[in-house]
């Protein structure tokens, strides 16, 4: 990895020079400080976190990096549940934060990919306008945790990182137990032998673990993981309208339904009801999330429920402790089942 030594050579100052381009620009002339960052992006260095953090330079702000489509901020009621608990975190403490996210995918460029890229994130760091970063949603980060885990930048996540990295730690709801609880719920308290479920987005691993979980269920209630009574979503409302209709077109004996969010659920309520059917006398459903969508449907929504404001406590304090140097253990947060009137 390149030094600061290598940063000063290439950009003809001094050792000093270039720690106070990072700590302090105001203190350095415009062509020396164009001169030095230039050098800085061309090597690609990182400073040393440690380092900073010793010298007391600190912005006081966090980067909320959201990895989903934008447009789920507002269509998904989950997203806007989560980040204003987590605003209220910030402002109770001495953080303040800026949200960092990428255009929805008809309106995205190779420049806008291009700054969710690791090397234009390093380099926003490197400005120092945030001590550290919160990542939230799964999206395509693969690559950030990686090299920015490797740099030891403070990050927490929401979820389950992509790549295992022990300087990386995590906040996440029990997706699996979740999940387990749900078809137990459905198979012993409501006395349902033919459970299907409709899956989250392919290739995620919040998906990967709410499908672990509902076959453990099933096998844990003695009933048999069937394909025909798996359909795929995508996390939308539309996706699971059109994944419901396809498992009501394989005719199949089906008599409750596990949805991998209350979001896709909504839609599968839109599709049973469509087809004639009643909720729960015909099909039991149940979401996962108790976003304020459950309250709003009709019938309203039988849930996994996980809970979001402890989930931001735990996300903002693990930034805290993170910025500062210390060590932040992942936390799993136990979920239980909303009942309601769809299951």
């Amino acid at each position: 990895m390149p030094t600061l030594e290598d940063v000063a050579k290439r950009a003809r100052v001094s050792r000093a020079t270039v720690s106070r381009v990072i700590n302090s620009p105001d203190l350095v002339s415009k062509p020396v400080l164009k001169r030095t960052r230039a050098a800085i992006a061309e090597l690609r260095y990182v400073p040393n976190r440690a380092a900073r953090a010793l010298t007391g330079t600190k912005t006081d702000m966090v980067g909320l990096m959201f990895f989903e489509d934008f447009r789920s901020l507002y269509e998904n009621p989950f997203w806007g549940e989560l980040i204003n608990d987590l605003y209220i975190e910030f402002a109770k403490s001495s953080l303040n934060c800026w949200f960092i996210a990428r255009p929805s995918t008809e309106f995205r460029t190779p420049q806008s990919d291009e700054g969710f890229s690791s090397y234009a994130v390093e380099n926003y760091l490197l400005s120092g306008y945030v001590d550290g970063l919160i990542f939230l949603g799964q999206g395509h980060r693969g690559e950030l945790e990686a090299t920015l885990g490797a740099e030891h930048i403070p990050i927490v996540m929401f979820g389950r990182p992509q790549v295992e990295n022990p300087t990386i730690s995590y906040v996440a709801p029990d997706n699996v137990r979740g999940a387990r609880l749900a078809v137990e719920y459905l198979a012993h308290s409501k006395q349902r032998q033919h459970i299907a479920t409709i899956a989250g987005l392919k290739g995620t691993l919040v998906a990967e673990d709410r499908l672990q979980g509902y076959k453990l269920g099933l096998k844990n209630c003695g009933l048999r993981v069937s394909r025909s009574l798996i359909a795929e979503g995508d996390f939308t409302r539309v996706g699971g309208e059109r994944a419901m209709n396809v498992l009501l077109d394989r005719d199949q004996p089906m008599d409750a339904v596990f949805v991998a969010n209350d979001l896709m659920a909504a839609g599968a309520l839109d599709a049973i009801k469509a087809r004639g059917l009643r909720v729960p006398q015909d099909i039991s459903v149940i979401g996962f999330d108790n976003s304020p969508i459950a309250e709003t449907t009709s019938p309203r929504l039988t849930s996994i429920n996980q809970p979001f404001d402890q989930m931001a406590h735990e996300l903002v304090t693990g930034i805290e402790r993170a910025i500062k140097g210390q060590v932040h253990q992942s936390v799993v947060f136990g979920v239980d089942v909303m009942e309601r009137e769809s299951a």
